[in-house]
C-alpha cells in the first residue's frame, strides 16, 4: 500500500491522510483521510469517476443541485467533470474513504455490462446513498484493493466485482443528459486544451464566439464555476497526474502554467486537501 510519509514539514496532513497506488492496477487510486477537521476543499472536479464514503463523524456534501449533510453509513458518487465539495460541519470530527476511478475502464466495464457502448461513459443520476449493502460493499472493496499481503489478481477481479454491484444497485439509465450549450462546451475545451498556457478571457471569447460578459455568466451556469477557477482546477489536474508518475515538483509546476512551485502548493492543497509533495510522495 502507498501511503503518506511521515515526518517532515508535511507530516502533520500525512497522519490524517493516506494515499494508495499501484503500478499494476493502474486504473485506480485509493485516499483514506482518518481526521477530517483539517480537510476542506474549495469546489473542483475530478477528470476520473470519484465514489467515497463516509466513514466517521459529519460533513457537509455538494455536488450539482445536491447539498447535503451527510454522516457514518452514506456513500456519495461524483461523475467526471461533476463540480463539488465536501467539507466539515463546524469543526466537527468526520473520516472518509475514496476511490477514483479511470473513466475509460469503468466505460468499458459499463459496455460489458450491457450499457450502450456508443455513449461511452454513463453518468450517474444518484449523487448520495445510505443503502446498507452498498456502503458495506466498498468497505469490503476497499480493504481488500488497500491490503498488503493481497494479490493484484484478487484486487483486480474485487475491483470488476464492486463497480458492478455498484451499476447495478445505482443503475446511471435514469441520468438525464445536461442541456448543451455548444459555444459554451467549445470554451472548456479551449482552457482544457490550453490550460498550460497563460491564457487571456478574449481568447477563450475568440474560441468560444462568445461576449466576455455572457461567456462568464453561461459558463458558471453549466460548470459551477468561472472560466478562471476552471483554468486552475485543469492545471492542478496536470499536475496531479505528472506527480503521480513521479515528477519533480518545480518541473511541474512550471509546465502545468503556474507562477511558481508555491503557486501550485496553494491550489493544490485548496483543491485536493493535500500538497504536492505528500501526494508525489505517496510511498
Amino acid at each position: 500500500m502507498n501511503e503518506g510519509r511521515r515526518g517532515g514539514p508535511e507530516s502533520k496532513t500525512a497522519a490524517v491522510s493516506r494515499f494508495w497506488r499501484d503500478e499494476r492496477l493502474p486504473f485506480i487510486e485509493a485516499r483514506e483521510v482518518q481526521d477530517g477537521r483539517k480537510v476542506c476543499y474549495a469546489r473542483h472536479f475530478h477528470e476520473t469517476f470519484s465514489v467515497g464514503v463516509i466513514s466517521g463523524g459529519q460533513s457537509t456534501y455538494l455536488n450539482q443541485a445536491v447539498r447535503e449533510p451527510v454522516g457514518a453509513g452514506a456513500l456519495v458518487v461524483m461523475n467526471p467533470g461533476d463540480v463539488h465539495a465536501c467539507n466539515p460541519i463546524h469543526d466537527q470530527p468526520w473520516s472518509y474513504r475514496m476511490l477514483h476511478v479511470d473513466t475509460r475502464w469503468l466505460a468499458s466495464l459499463q459496455h460489458e455490462l450491457g450499457l450502450n457502448a456508443n455513449r461511452g461513459y454513463h453518468p450517474f443520476a444518484t449523487l448520495l446513498t445510505t443503502e446498507p449493502g452498498l456502503y458495506a460493499a466498498f468497505h469490503r472493496f476497499y480493504d481488500v484493493l488497500t491490503g498488503r499481503e493481497v494479490e493484484p489478481l484478487r484486487k483486480h477481479g474485487a475491483a470488476v466485482t464492486f463497480f458492478a454491484q455498484l451499476q447495478q444497485r445505482l443503475n446511471p439509465f435514469a441520468a438525464a443528459p445536461r442541456q448543451a450549450n455548444p459555444r459554451i462546451e467549445r470554451a472548456a475545451d479551449f482552457i482544457s486544451d490550453n490550460c498550460t498556457q497563460p491564457l487571456k478571457l478574449e481568447d477563450i471569447c475568440q474560441a468560444a464566439e462568445l461576449s466576455a460578459s455572457y461567456l462568464i455568466r453561461a459558463f458558471k451556469k453549466r460548470y459551477g464555476m468561472t472560466p478562471h477557477a476552471y483554468l486552475v482546477n485543469r492545471r492542478v489536474q496536470f499536475a496531479r497526474a505528472r506527480l503521480k508518475r513521479g515528477h519533480g515538483i518545480a518541473e511541474v509546476a512550471h509546465e502545468a502554467g503556474f507562477a511558481d512551485q508555491a503557486h501550485l502548493q496553494r491550489a493544490f492543497k485548496q483543491l485536493l486537501a493535500t500538497t504536492p509533495g505528500q501526494y508525489r510522495g505517496a510511498r
